[in-house]
């Protein structure tokens, strides 16, 4: 214990902005994991400031003990169970499933709700690996917020404030859009082990209306972490990309921009902060975006950039995207021929990729990074090789500019499918095969003097597992991964038939299934 007061007293005196408070009805915010990788969550930032704008309401911050994750640490400061009405679980990574449960058994509450009652506090839970499929961690949670939960949020705890009976509760929260309750939705299972109805009415993703004028921002900063003193602002929510391996296109639409005005108004409000750091899956999608970077250079500070498409790097971008202190540019291909990029509807080509390069070593970058994605849905040796192109292209530049960059840097990430995706369908490529292509890349990559990053290739698998789990893959995280491989290769390793009823299927993400169904057709008959 003293150990954990030293961490608490020590992170408390870096942090700026952190204001625990006691009240009538009071939360538990948990984020499952290290504080260092829970404070680099805008998002989490977000649902802090939701809680803690409620009357009335008391919020604490819980996280696992980045030195020993079989402690809690209950950073505000600890407060018994009897004084606390709601434990809200923030989750957005499969991989965090396995500390909700450990999280559980630390607080010593029981893990299912139908075991728990009226002696617990009610858990609820929300976060992007919640939305994109409940149904993995459904048995442990009394609600599930499913999408924006800017709205459904402050309704609940309102909701909790009137009523006093936790059944009516439970049963009136039900009725509030993105809310859901796992009692109301039910299975049932055919003889070979796949779902053949699903009982229950369909839940509408919860949308913020109002993101224009009220975005998500830094609630609180420290020097810990991968952001440092950074002011973080949400600038995008949404993509119009469209790329169809992914959930932004799906779970975060319609496509919406911070306002141009608020925004730089919060930025001279926050002039303290080290940096700042624009956020969102489609930063480079914002018209005002060069506007707001020569904001905080005129200010004297630094920022830095999420994400970035190929595409929209132009000579001036650099310039600024140099001056505001970034050394690096990242980019991601995804893949190395045009041809998948067009599959995956990526909207990014060679030439782009080419010229991105080009520009970069012209405005004297130091270093670039790429991401690409491996075990792809029809993907051939060519693909793979391509990918070592790619580093073969970018040194062939740097010898025709007679301008070399510090250091390259691949990104490789075994292709995971996603629920909501037209890739749901598609199934998760064979470890044996995924190793052997990160050891070809491996060699071919590091011939070239490239550096080469990758993600475990196991993890990979266990995250394709619970993000297309069914409510009987929550034995997967008591047991901590079971023996029996034929049980976690019926979720990650199966082609889906055309008619396959998915447990996500009750939600109402805003895209038909039928469309998704058609996409996934066009790419995969094309291969016949």
């Amino acid at each position: 214990m003293a150990n954990i007061d030293k961490t608490r007293k020590n992170i408390l005196s870096l942090e700026k902005g952190g204001k625990p408070k006691r009240g009538k009805l009071n939360v538990i915010l948990f984020y499952p994991n290290s504080y260092n990788i829970a404070i680099t969550s805008l998002a989490f930032h977000r649902i802090y400031e939701i809680v803690g704008s409620v009357n009335e309401t008391g919020i604490f911050r819980y996280f696992l003990d980045g030195t020993n994750d079989k402690r809690l640490l209950p950073l505000d400061r600890d407060v018994n169970l009897s004084e606390v009405d709601i434990i809200a679980f923030f989750l957005s990574y499969e991989m965090d499933f396995f500390n909700l449960v450990k999280s559980l058994r630390l607080l010593k509450i029981p893990l299912f709700a139908e075991e728990r009652k009226n002696k617990y506090p009610l858990i609820i839970g929300g976060g992007v690996a919640v939305t994109e499929n409940p149904e993995t961690v459904a048995d442990f949670f009394d609600l599930l917020f499913i999408g924006e939960a800017e709205e459904s949020l402050p309704a609940f705890i309102e909701l909790f404030f009137k009523e006093e009976k936790r059944e009516d509760i439970l049963e009136k929260a039900s009725y509030i859009k993105g809310v859901y309750n796992p009692e109301k939705v039910s299975f049932e299972y055919g003889n070979s082990g796949e779902i053949i109805k699903i009982k229950g009415s369909t839940l509408e993703r919860g949308v913020y209306s109002y993101f224009e004028k009220d975005f998500s921002k830094s609630v609180f900063m420290t020097p810990l972490g991968e952001f440092g003193n950074t002011f973080l602002i949400e600038l995008t929510r949404g993509c119009p990309a469209g790329c169809r391996f992914c959930i932004s296109r799906t779970l975060y639409n319609p496509l919406r921009f911070a306002a141009k005005d608020l925004v730089i108004s919060m930025m001279k409000e926050h002039m303290d902060a080290e940096k700042f750091g624009f956020m969102g899956a489609s930063v480079s999608f914002h018209p005002h975006l060069k506007e707001f970077m020569e904001t905080a250079l005129a200010s004297g500070k630094k920022f830095s950039i999420s994400s970035l498409r190929a595409e929209r790097i132009d000579m001036e971008f650099l310039r600024l995207l140099k001056a505001g202190g970034s050394q690096t540019i990242t980019i991601a291909p995804e893949a190395g021929e045009d041809e998948m990029r067009e599959r995956l509807n990526k909207g990014i080509t060679k030439e782009h990729i080419e010229k991105a390069v080009n520009l970069s070593l012209m405005a004297d970058i130091d270093a670039i990074k790429l991401y690409f994605m491996i075990g792809l849905p029809f993907e051939k040796q060519e693909d793979i090789d391509a990918i070592i192109n790619m580093g073969k292209l970018i040194r062939h530049t740097e010898k025709l500019t007679k301008k070399y960059f510090k250091k390259i840097s691949f990104n490789i990430t075994p292709f995971v499918p996603k629920p909501f995706t037209p890739f749901q369908w598609a199934a998760f490529e064979s470890l044996p095969s995924i190793k052997s292509k990160l050891n070809y890349l491996r060699k071919g990559l590091t011939a070239l003097g490239i550096n080469v990053y990758y993600d475990t290739p196991k993890w990979a698998y266990m995250e394709a597992v619970l993000s297309r789990g069914d409510r009987r893959a929550r034995n997967i995280l008591i047991k901590n991964i079971p023996s029996n491989k034929a049980n976690l290769d019926f979720y990650a390793s199966r082609i889906r038939s055309d008619e396959e009823i998915f447990p996500w299927d009750f939600i109402n993400i805003g895209i038909p299934k039928e469309k998704l169904l058609q996409e996934w057709k066009k790419i995969r008959d094309s291969q016949y």
